[in-house]
């Protein structure tokens, strides 16, 4: 497989043009065992136009003979996400096989033939690349759980990354719900048991591109770890697809949306009892997002809230999700003491398709802090000001407001489409050409 990702870390550099960011994120798993806490060199994450080198050296499993740890699967078990304990590139599609047992894991891809990735380009606005034939992926029915015709079908989302460099490659996403013109397609939203059979995540289709980097001392990224306490995200993206059908005769909620995921994890930490997912925090941005009928303006002001929730498809993660405001808006968490966590310094949250936009957002180690505080007192029923040191040590433990403590442990592009209604078509195509993390 020729796949020569390249994750560059460089101490100072300077991004032209404009850019734009969204992002899924898988966590692996957290010892134990407390580590004292280090200094560590901040460093920078850049991905430009499909190049990300740095990988290369550090692959955990190489199996091509390409010095490359991927994987890319259809609802992959957590055992399968968290293969490998160093950086790699992981795709995921989440989602059900029509014909396929709505349990079924671990489902493969194929690179092809496949007629929608020659429309790549309209469909993520990013070309296909044309030079490397298997860097791009399809969810198939060639798995024990799916039977007859399921066995042979293909299905109308994809992921692919085009290596062509600054100003030409990319990762490109395309997440398709309800029929087409050729009937039904293999890959929808799942049903009513939702993920895992939790009924958590019902009628989700999701599709993510996703970064897993390695939290050793020697190669982590300390967001919070410049001279000025901040971490400054900046991305090129686009969305040339989004489209949710609207029906007057069913007022179901269908809804396309692009997002950036990042998450978090702090190296000195251990958390006793059975907090699974302490230590860890996810940041969630909601990039695009169209819903069927539109917005009301009373849903708009509600939805220009950042809000938490303890994802149960893993584990009970937190992750804090919301929108970007216009260049200069703060973002503040729900409830009456609107705390702010994070501004935004390029576009804002779109609601319609859109090229080449710049999304670009600061995150202070204060409102860092905050937003663990925030977190602490939403799992613990108690208001922010009530909200204790003391309470916030339980969930991401004694170094939670040291910031060499935090590492960054992974970044993704994601799409999700939210539709029940079999017969309703809802998509989204969107694409990523440049990604900056930065610690100022």
């Amino acid at each position: 497989m020729e796949f020569p990702l390249s994750l560059k870390k460089l101490q100072h550099s300077s991004l032209s043009g404009s850019l734009s960011l969204l992002i899924a994120i898988t966590l692996s798993s957290i010892s134990s065992t407390p580590v004292v806490a280090q200094t560590v060199t901040p460093r920078l994450f850049l991905y430009d136009g499909g190049e990300l080198s740095h990988l290369r050296d550090e692959m955990a499993d190489d199996k091509d003979g390409d010095g490359l740890f991927y994987l890319a699967s259809w609802n992959p078990t957590p055992s399968e996400v968290n293969r490998g304990g160093d950086s790699s590139f992981l795709v995921s599609f989440w989602g059900e096989g029509v014909g396929c047992e709505p349990l079924a894991e671990n489902g493969p891809v194929s690179n092809g033939p496949f007629d929608l990735f020659g429309k790549a380009k309209v469909l993520t606005g990013v070309a296909l690349d044309t030079m490397h034939p298997l860097t791009r992926w399809t969810p198939v029915g060639e798995h024990p759980g799916c039977t007859g015709t399921a066995r042979s079908a293909t299905s109308d989302t994809f992921v692919h990354v085009n290596q062509q460099g600054p100003g030409a490659g990319g990762i490109g996403l395309y997440t398709y719900t309800g029929p087409s013109q050729k009937g039904i397609p293999f890959w929808q939203p799942r049903g009513v048991l939702g993920q895992w059979g939790s009924g958590f995540n019902q009628f989700i289709e999701g599709t993510f591109a996703v970064f897993r980097l390695s939290r050793k001392d020697k190669d982590a990224m300390v967001p919070w770890g410049g001279r000025n306490g901040t971490l400054e995200i900046t991305t090129r993206q686009s969305v040339p697809q989004l489209y949710v059908e609207l029906r007057s005769d069913d007022a179901s909620v269908v809804q396309a949306k692009q997002e950036l995921t990042l998450g978090f994890v702090n190296s000195a930490c251990s958390v006793p009892g059975k907090w699974k997912r302490g230590c860890q925090i996810k940041f969630l941005f909601n990039i695009a997002i169209q819903r069927a009928g539109g917005w009301r303006e009373q849903e708009k002001r509600r939805f220009f809230r950042a809000k938490v929730m303890f994802d149960r498809g893993q584990g009970g993660l937190p992750v804090i999700g919301g929108p970007l405001g216009a260049s200069g808006n703060t973002t503040t968490a729900a409830g009456r003491e609107q705390v702010p966590l994070w501004t935004s310094n390029g576009e804002p949250t779109q609601f319609e398709s859109f090229s080449n936009k710049v999304f670009s957002v600061s995150i202070s180690h204060t409102q860092f802090k905050d937003a663990l505080r925030y977190v602490a007192a939403s799992k613990m029923s108690k208001t922010f000001s009530d909200t204790t040191p003391e309470d916030v040590e339980k969930l991401f433990g004694q170094h939670w407001n040291d910031p060499q403590s935090w590492r960054l442990s992974g970044a993704a592009l994601g799409q999700e489409v939210h539709n029940p209604v079999p017969g309703r078509v809802a998509y989204i195509g969107g694409s990523v050409t440049e990604i900056r993390l930065e610690a100022h």
